[in-house]
């Protein structure tokens, strides 16, 4: 019999297993076209952003593609996990006449078969971000640390945001510490100083990460800004979500930023900034090996890290580096795991989950021939892509099933060569319309990742550590080298991507096994999952070419 599992805030995302050791994760955002969405309108405790209308299609989808690919029986529902959320929301409401979770039941009956007595079973949010990702590791036991802004564990009177966990692959687990660590708030709250960042609370650490690659720590701010990493408070933000700024309501952190930078009335410029946020990651660092070090030491075992905090990617590099010990990181730390955790604790899987490619299938796959045909799609060979690629021009990927999280690019993706030198801002400029200092991820064959980079045998299919380029590939992968000299390495080996792996083989032959690789969505939006939407980037930004399957396609 199979099991669902939601998780409703942000990244909401319900998961699927019609028996152990198959499982499905949809992101609604793909469906939504909404960033971030949140299926309970991100816990505002207000009816005015949540659409019932929208749940009832979201729901029909799922269990449309439910009975696609497992059929009638695969609707039999035998249990229904659900991420804890606030209890006020049922509270907020009543006015509609039916309750939020009432209404979310009604329709799961509505659209699946759920078996008489069944009833929901509410999960404590760390935990489940533990489970999806230990599950997901090679590894038989672990130290696991989920940590991220915020999260409610069974009891909801107290919320956790640094968790450890002893787990085993048997089922065994142990809690370590549960802690009130505000990292992940206080990352989510210093960028609204700068100048050249904007946006909601889920996008500005990314920017930060990258910003950051730009300046300098410096020792002195450090010292004025360590009391802050020390306490216990709640760093509020009121984000304007039409201009997408924040006001951080912390009168230390305010008079810290004046005072250090001569900032009265005026936001970070961007050297400023830099140095500040520069300051911030190695004291989010030193914060997070404050807590972890006594427990990693006294375990010595691998190391698993989740929760949105483990989308920090140079974070998990200095604990690969200066641990010594294995660590994992799964495509999908951030709330989008939490759902599949919830099935991975009913069933404790004995072997290695592989998710990466468990989200949606193409919506629109039924008119791809009608595509083939308006649009003249044609065939392609891999030599025929690597020679696209090197003559400079931007490709479009739809192959498969979509991306699991945001850690495991290859089938949703915008990829070109790295080594044209203008490359970064053609893309962030003229096809992602980002800001220009972000920076892009490389693609690389396992067996070549220590040509280019600095980097061990370690795999990294998941894009979660920097690697440093070495002095004499840098100028060859001048599009993927960071202002720091880093890049997020993602390899490639026949058994995690087989078509990559081809087509990086056939590059061999004309220059470096390296492929930029980045996420196919423009302006903000989601990754896409339709091939009416590929169309859309190819027709209206300067991509130049859409893959589809077998088929690729023109201008």
């Amino acid at each position: 019999m199979s099991k669902l599992s939601i998780h409703f805030g942000h990244d909401s995302t319900i998961a699927y297993s019609p028996y152990p050791g198959v499982y499905r994760s949809f992101e609604l955002e793909r469906f939504t076209k909404k960033r971030y969405f949140a299926i309970d309108a991100y816990g505002l405790f207000t009816k005015k952003n949540y659409d019932p209308e929208v749940t009832r299609e979201i729901i029909q989808a799922v269990s449309k593609e439910i009975k696609n690919e497992f059929g009638e029986e695969g609707l039999k529902i035998e249990k229904v996990f659900y991420d804890q959320r606030y209890p006020e929301l049922n509270a907020a409401f009543d006015e509609t006449g039916e309750l939020l979770y009432d209404n979310i039941w009604r329709l799961l009956q509505e659209n699946f078969q759920i078996e008489e007595g069944v009833e929901w079973k509410v999960k404590d949010h760390h935990l489940m971000h533990a489970y999806s990702a230990f599950y997901q590791s090679p590894f038989e036991e672990a130290f696991v640390i989920s940590f991220d802004a915020g999260g409610l564990t069974e009891n909801p009177n107290f919320a956790n945001y640094f968790t450890g966990y002893y787990m085993t692959r048997g089922g065994m687990k142990k809690y370590l510490f549960s802690r009130q660590v505000h990292l992940c708030s206080l990352y989510n709250a210093f960028p609204y100083f700068c100048e050249d960042i904007k946006g909601n609370i889920n996008s500005t650490p990314g920017k930060a990460m990258g910003l950051s690659g730009y300046g300098e720590w410096k020792e002195d701010l450090y010292q004025m800004l360590e009391p802050i990493f020390r306490s216990k408070d709640w760093l509020e933000v009121n984000v304007n979500r039409e201009t997408g700024r924040g006001k951080v309501e912390s009168k230390y952190l305010e008079e810290v930023v004046k005072q250090y930078f001569n900032a009265e009335g005026r936001l970070l410029n961007f050297k400023e900034a830099s140095d500040f946020l520069a300051t911030v990651q190695v004291l989010f660092e030193d914060t997070f090996f404050r807590h972890i070090k006594p427990h990693a030491y006294k375990l010595n075992l691998p190391i698993v890290i989740t929760g949105g905090g483990a989308l920090n990617v140079l974070n998990n590099t200095r604990v690969k580096n200066e641990l010594g010990l294995p660590v994992y990181i799964p495509c999908n730390p951030n709330d989008t795991g939490t759902a599949v955790g919830s099935l991975f604790e009913d069933d404790c899987p004995e072997k290695q989950i592989d998710l990466r490619f468990s989200n949606w299938d193409l919506f629109d796959r039924d008119k791809l021939f009608n595509y083939v045909d308006d649009r003249k799609g044609k065939r392609y060979t891999t030599k025929e892509i690597a020679d696209i690629i090197r003559s400079g021009k931007i490709i479009g990927v739809v192959r498969g099933r979509s991306e699991c999280g945001p850690r495991a690019l290859g089938n949703r993706s915008i990829i070109c060569d790295p080594s044209f030198p203008d490359m970064k801002d053609i893309l962030n400029a003229k096809v992602k319309h980002r800001e220009w200092y972000r920076p892009f991820a490389p693609m690389v064959l396992q067996e070549d990742a220590k040509k280019y980079f600095a980097w061990d045998d370690a795999e990294a299919p998941n894009m979660s550590f920097s690697s440093l380029v070495k002095w004499e590939a840098q100028n060859k992968l001048s599009a993927i080298t960071h202002a720091d000299f880093t890049a997020r390495i993602q390899t490639i080996s026949k058994n995690n991507n087989p078509w990559y792996y081809e087509l990086l083989n056939e590059l061999k032959y004309t220059g470096p096994s390296v492929i930029l690789n980045t996420s196919f969505n423009i302006l903000g939006k989601p990754i896409l999952n339709s091939i009416e939407d590929a169309f859309y980037v190819l027709d209206n930004t300067e991509l130049d070419y859409v893959i589809i399957e077998d088929y690729i396609f023109s201008k």
